[in-house]
C-alpha cells in the first residue's frame, strides 16, 4: 500500500484512423467494481505504427484488499480493429518511505529534525511540502516521514532538466517576529558605502513591512560601492516585503539562500544604476502578492505581481538560481529609464545570465515587458529552463537583440511567446509539450495535477508584427520539438499570434533552420497558420533555410499563407496547417515573395528576370522614374512623384502649377502659385486607397522652398506654427478624404528650424535659397480607406508665399521613421538627437512673432538640444507636441523627466525656482488633454539646487483621471514668464 509503481507497454493499432488506447485498473469489491484509468496512449493506426505507453500509479489501500485487480486496455471508440502487444511490465518505483539521493552530500551540516522544503511539482505555486529530516546518511542519502512528500519529486533519473530540489529552512541562529501583523523587523544597510557586510548562516522570521517603502527583510540602501558585502546560506521565511533587495548599491554578492512564503519580489534588483551584484544558486519558494500598497501609491516596481527574481537593472549577474513557484512571475526583467544620470536599463548591458530554472509559476516563468530591452550590447539567456508554468516559459514584448542559447522548457502552455520584438534568436533549446515524466504523475495524481493538454498548448509563439519595422524578428536554429503528445488538443510547435490589436497584416521576417520534431505524425502540429488564418492574415511568410520543414525532401524554401499570391514557386499544402511550403520562389526579399496582386500569368517569367526589373510598380501604375534606387522600390501610391512627366498627375486646386527647376538644380520640381486658399491651394493628386492597408503607418516626405509671390526671395515661414492660417505657416501635405469630418487631415510639416548651412538633400537643412524639407507618418484608418480614392495636398503654407515641392516620396515606415505611435513611448524626438525639431511646435492660436525652436548644443555627451528663444508673450507660449490619446489609459501614471537650462532674451543665463509654479519658475510641463487646460502645472520634484548655465533636472508625475477616454494628448512646456526662455533636452515620458 502507497508503493508507486510504473506501467509500461508498447502498443499498435491496426487501423486507418487514429485510435486512443486507455489502461485501465479494474477493482473487484463487494459491490460495483471500481475502474481507475492509469494511462493514456499516444495515437497509433497503420500509419503511425507503434506507440509507447507508460505511466506511474499509486497500489492504494483499495487495491491491496481486493479480491482481484484486472488491467484492461480499451480502445475508445474503436472495436473491430486488431491490437498488438509487446514489452509489458510493471516496474516498482518506490515504496511509502521512499530515500532520496541528493546530488550533494550535506550531512555534515543537516541533520535528523532539520526542516526542509520541498517546492512544487505541478503548475500549481502553492503544492510544495514542508516536513523534517527523518534520516541523513553519508552520500547525501535521506528519508522523510513515511509519504510526507507525496508527489514524490522527481529525481535526476527520471529528468535531469527538472529533477527535484529541497531547501533547508532550519538555521541554529533565528531572528523571528512573533506579531503575525504585516509590520515586521527590518534588516536595512543603509549609505555605508565600503564597507564589507557579511550576512550568513541565520533565519530571518515574519521580517519586512509593507506599509513603509524600503522596509524589506534585508535592504541595502543607497551604499554604493559594496566590494566583499555577502549575503549567504540564510532562510527567509513569511517575509512581508521582499526577501534581499538591492537599491543604489554594488558589488554584494547574494548567494546560496532559501527563500519561503514571501511577500512581493523576493531577490530584487531596484533599478538605480545597481552593478557588478551576483545572485547566485538562490531559491525562492512560494513567492506571494503584497497584501497592500507600499505607501498606498502603486510606484515601479510594486509588488502586487510578484517575481521572485526581480530585474530592474541588468548590470548584474544571475547564475544558477531557482524560482520555484510564483504567484505571477519567476524572473522578471522590468527594465525602464529612472534617471537621466546613468545608462538607460533599457539598452544597458547584461553581465551574466546563466544556468537558472524557473518553474511552478501562476503566469510567466521568464518576463521581459512591458518596456523590454533593447540593449547596445547582445543579451544572452544561457541555459535556462523553465517548466510547469501556468501561462508562458518566456515571454518578450518590445525586445530585441538578444538570445535565449541553451536550454529546456517543458510543460508551458507556450514555451517562448515573442511580441513584437526585433533581433531575437533562439537556438540549441529543447521544447518539451507534454513530458513523459508529468504525464505519469498526472495519471498517480489526476486531481491535484492540472495539465495543459486538455487546453492546448504551444512551443514558440511568433508575432505578426515586428516592434521596429524591418528589423527582423526571430531566428530559430537547432531546436527540437518533442512530445508534443497527440492525445492533446490544440497542441503546435510553431503557432502565430494574430493579435490585430498591433497590426493587420504579416510584416516580420522569419528564419528557420535545423528543426527537429522528435515523434510528430501530422505537420498541422509542427507549424500552423490557422490562428492567423481565422483573423484574416494571410500573408504570412517564414524561411526555411535548409528544409526543416520540407514535406518532400530538404531543399530549402518559405511556409506561406494558403491564400497568399505567389511570384513563382513549388508549392505543397501543408494538411491542416492553413498554409503551404514552396520552393522556387523569388529569392531575398519577402516584399516580392508576397505580391497579393500579383498577376498568375506573370509569374513564370518572375524568377528569370530577377534582375531586369528597372521599374517599381505602384497600385496607381508604373513608377514614372527612370530609374529605382534601393530607398525608391518601396515608395507607393503617388505617380510621377518627381515631376519628371511635368505635370501629369497633377491639377492646381484654388493655384496655379508649372514646372520649373528642381532641387540642386536638376530635374525638374512643381511651383505652386496664385493660391487662394492657406488649407486648399494646392497642387492636387488623387490616388486608390487600395494602395494601402487598413491600420498601417505610411511616411511622406518632400523637399520644399516657399518664396515670396513674383520674386525668387525666400518667403520666411516659422516651422513652429501649429496651424496653417498664421501669416508665416509653413508647407505641408494634408489627405483629403470624402465623408470624412473633417474631410483634411495634415500629415506632414515643414522641418525645422531653418538655417544657412549647404542645401543637403538627405538632410532637413535650410539655405538661402530656400530648399528644406517636409517630413511626416501617419496611419491608415479604415475612415480614411472607405472611398475608393483620396487627394494628396501640398498647400498648408500662408497664402502670401508661393511654394515648390520636389522628390515627393509616399512609402511604409521603416524603423528610422520618426513619430509612429508606441504607447511605452509615446513622446518622440525628446533629445532632438535628429538634429532638428519635427514633431514640436510653439503652442498658440495667434501669431507667435518671432518665437523659433532651434538646435543647440545638448547635454552630457549628446550632439543637439532644443533652444526656445524670441520674444513669448505669455507663461503657455512653449514648447508642444501631440501624442495619441489612446496611450494614456485611465487612472495610469507617467513619469516626466527633461533636462533644461534658463536664460534671458538675450541670451544671458538666470537663476529660476524649480520647485515654484507662479513665482520666477523654472520650466515645468502640462499636460493637455485633446488639447483644453484641464489640469495643473506639473511640479517638479527634483530637490537638487538650480545651477545657473548647467543643465538642471526636472522630474515630475502626471496621473490620467478615471474616465478619460483622449484623441490626443499634448505636452506643454509651460511656467516661464515672458521675457525669458529655455533648452531642453532628454524629455521623457514613461509609464510607471
Amino acid at each position: 500500500e502507497g508503493s508507486i509503481y510504473t506501467f509500461s507497454m508498447r502498443i499498435k493499432v491496426d487501423s486507418v484512423v487514429k485510435a486512443v488506447p486507455r489502461v485501465i485498473l479494474k477493482t473487484h469489491t463487494t459491490g460495483t467494481p471500481d475502474f481507475d484509468i492509469i494511462a493514456t496512449c499516444p495515437s497509433s493506426s497503420n500509419d503511425i505504427g507503434w506507440v509507447t505507453c507508460e505511466s506511474d500509479f499509486v497500489f492504494s489501500a483499495g487495491h491491496s484488499i481486493a479480491p482481484k485487480v484486472e488491467l484492461l486496455i480499451f480502445i475508445k471508440n474503436d472495436f473491430n480493429s486488431d491490437v498488438h502487444y509487446d514489452d509489458l511490465s510493471f516496474t516498482f518505483h518506490c515504496g511509502a518511505i521512499c530515500p532520496m539521493v541528493l546530488t550533494e552530500d550535506p550531512s555534515s551540516c543537516w541533520a535528523p529534525g532539520a526542516e526542509v522544503i520541498f517546492p512544487s511539482e505541478t503548475l500549481y505555486p502553492e503544492a510544495n511540502t514542508v516536513t523534517t529530516l527523518e534520516t541523513i546518511n553519508t552520500g547525501g542519502v535521506i528519508t522523510t516521514p513515511p509519504n510526507a512528500v507525496d508527489p514524490a519529486p522527481t529525481t535526476a533519473v527520471d529528468n535531469p532538466h527538472t529533477a527535484g530540489e529541497i531547501g533547508l529552512l532550519s538555521r541554529n541562529i533565528r531572528f523571528s517576529n512573533s506579531d503575525s501583523s504585516l509590520t515586521g523587523p527590518s534588516l536595512v544597510v543603509l549609505r555605508t558605502p565600503n564597507v564589507p557586510q557579511l550576512i550568513r548562516g541565520a533565519e530571518f522570521s515574519g521580517f519586512g513591512d509593507q506599509a513603509v517603502a524600503g522596509r524589506h527583510a534585508i535592504n541595502f540602501k543607497q551604499s554604493g560601492n559594496s566590494t566583499g558585502s555577502i549575503v549567504s546560506k540564510n532562510s527567509i521565511r513569511y517575509s512581508n516585503s521582499r526577501c534581499v533587495n538591492i537599491h543604489s548599491t554594488d558589488y554584494v554578492t547574494i548567494s546560496n539562500n532559501v527563500a519561503h512564503r514571501t511577500h512581493g519580489h523576493c531577490f530584487a534588483v531596484q533599478g538605480e544604476n545597481e552593478s557588478g551584484n551576483i545572485f547566485r544558486n538562490n531559491i525562492g519558494v512560494e513567492t506571494l502578492k503584497a497584501t497592500s500598497i507600499i505607501n498606498n501609491v502603486a510606484e515601479p516596481g510594486e509588488d502586487s505581481s510578484p517575481a521572485t527574481f526581480y530585474i530592474a537593472y541588468p548590470t548584474n549577474t544571475w547564475i544558477g538560481n531557482r524560482a520555484a513557484g510564483s504567484e505571477a512571475y519567476g524572473f522578471w526583467f522590468e527594465l525602464r529609464q529612472t534617471s537621466s544620470e546613468y545608462l538607460s536599463a533599457f539598452v544597458a548591458p547584461l553581465t551574466a545570465f546563466e544556468d537558472n530554472k524557473s518553474h511552478s509559476n501562476k503566469w510567466f516563468g521568464l518576463r521581459v515587458s512591458p518596456f523590454g530591452y533593447n540593449p547596445h550590447d547582445t543579451a544572452t539567456l544561457a541555459n535556462t529552463t523553465i517548466y510547469k508554468n501556468g501561462g508562458q516559459g518566456i515571454y518578450t514584448h518590445n525586445t530585441g537583440n538578444i538570445v535565449i542559447d541553451g536550454g529546456y522548457l517543458a510543460d508551458n502552455k507556450i514555451a517562448i511567446d515573442l511580441i513584437a520584438d526585433n533581433n531575437v534568436t533562439i537556438q540549441n533549446v529543447n521544447i518539451v509539450g507534454y513530458s513523459p515524466e508529468y504525464k505519469r504523475l498526472k495519471g498517480r495524481k489526476p486531481v491535484t495535477t492540472p495539465i495543459h493538454c486538455q487546453n492546448g498548448f504551444t512551443g514558440i509563439r511568433l508575432h505578426i508584427t515586428e516592434g521596429v519595422l524591418n528589423a527582423g524578428l526571430a531566428t530559430l536554429r537547432n531546436i527540437t520539438f518533442s512530445d508534443f503528445d497527440q492525445t492533446c488538443v490544440k497542441m503546435c510547435a510553431i503557432d502565430i499570434n494574430p493579435d490585430k490589436i498591433r497590426g493587420t497584416i504579416f510584416n516580420t521576417e522569419v528564419s528557420m533552420s535545423q528543426l527537429n520534431f522528435d515523434g510528430f505524425s501530422d505537420v498541422s502540429n509542427k507549424v500552423n497558420f490557422c490562428n492567423a488564418d481565422t483573423a484574416e492574415i494571410f500573408d504570412v511568410i517564414l524561411k526555411d533555410t535548409d528544409g526543416s520543414l520540407n514535406p518532400s525532401d530538404s531543399s530549402p524554401g518559405y511556409i506561406v499563407s494558403n491564400e497568399l499570391s505567389l511570384i513563382g514557386g513549388d508549392c505543397t499544402v501543408l494538411v491542416d496547417s492553413c498554409a503551404r511550403f514552396c520552393t522556387n520562389i523569388l529569392p531575398g526579399d519577402a516584399d516580392t515573395i508576397a505580391n497579393t496582386n500579383a498577376n498568375p500569368d506573370a509569374n513564370a517569367n518572375a524568377i528569370a528576370n530577377t534582375n531586369s526589373i528597372a521599374s517599381a510598380t505602384t497600385a496607381s501604375g508604373p513608377s514614372t522614374t527612370s530609374a529605382t534606387t534601393p530607398e525608391d522600390e518601396d515608395l507607393i501610391c503617388i505617380s510621377n512623384p518627381d515631376f519628371g512627366l511635368g505635370t501629369s498627375n497633377w491639377r492646381g486646386v484654388q493655384a496655379a502649377i508649372e514646372i520649373e527647376t528642381g532641387v540642386n538644380g536638376t530635374g525638374n520640381a512643381l511651383k505652386i502659385f496664385s493660391r487662394t486658399s492657406s488649407a486648399v491651394g494646392s497642387s492636387w493628386q488623387d490616388f486608390p486607397t487600395s494602395c494601402m492597408i487598413v491600420d498601417s503607418w505610411y511616411e511622406i516626405s518632400a523637399d520644399v522652398k516657399m518664396t515670396i509671390p513674383g520674386s525668387d526671395e525666400t518667403f520666411d515661414c516659422n516651422p513652429t506654427i501649429l496651424w496653417h492660417n498664421d501669416p508665416k505657416s509653413c508647407a505641408g501635405i494634408s489627405l483629403f478624404v470624402v465623408g470624412m469630418i473633417p474631410p483634411r487631415r495634415e500629415v506632414a510639416f515643414t522641418v525645422g528650424p531653418y538655417n544657412s548651412s549647404a542645401y543637403d538633400a538627405s538632410s532637413s537643412a535650410y539655405n538661402a535659397s530656400g530648399w528644406t524639407k517636409i517630413y511626416g507618418v501617419f496611419q491608415a484608418t479604415a475612415e480614411m480607406l472607405s472611398p475608393h480614392s483620396v487627394g494628396l495636398m501640398v498647400s498648408r503654407a500662408s497664402m502670401d508665399s508661393d511654394i515648390t515641392v520636389d522628390n515627393i516620396k509616399f512609402k511604409p515606415v521603416t524603423n528610422s521613421s520618426v513619430g509612429v505611435t508606441n504607447c511605452t513611448r509615446p513622446l518622440h524626438n525628446g533629445d532632438a538627437e535628429i538634429g532638428d525639431h519635427r514633431l514640436w511646435w510653439v503652442f498658440g492660436a495667434d501669431d507667435i512673432g518671432n518665437s523659433r525652436i532651434e538646435i543647440s548644443d545638448g547635454y552630457g555627451n549628446s550632439s543637439y538640444a532644443f533652444k526656445h528663444t524670441g520674444t513669448r508673450d505669455q507663461r503657455n507660449r512653449g514648447m508642444v507636441q501631440k501624442m495619441e490619446g489612446s496611450c494614456f489609459t485611465p487612472g495610469s501614471s507617467w513619469n516626466v523627466t527633461a533636462k533644461f537650462r534658463y536664460f534671458k532674451e538675450d541670451g544671458s543665463y538666470i537663476s529660476c525656482n524649480k520647485n515654484d509654479t507662479v513665482n520666477d519658475a523654472c520650466p515645468s510641463f502640462m499636460m493637455l488633454p485633446d488639447g483644453v487646460f484641464a489640469g495643473p502645472t506639473l511640479v517638479n520634484q527634483d530637490e537638487t539646487p538650480m545651477l545657473v548655465g548647467e543643465w538642471n533636472d526636472f522630474q515630475g508625475e502626471y496621473i490620467v483621471e478615471q474616465g478619460a477616454d483622449y484623441s490626443q494628448v499634448y505636452i506643454l512646456v509651460s511656467n516661464v514668464i515672458p521675457g525669458f526662455n529655455y533648452e531642453l533636452d532628454n524629455i521623457e515620458l514613461v509609464p510607471l
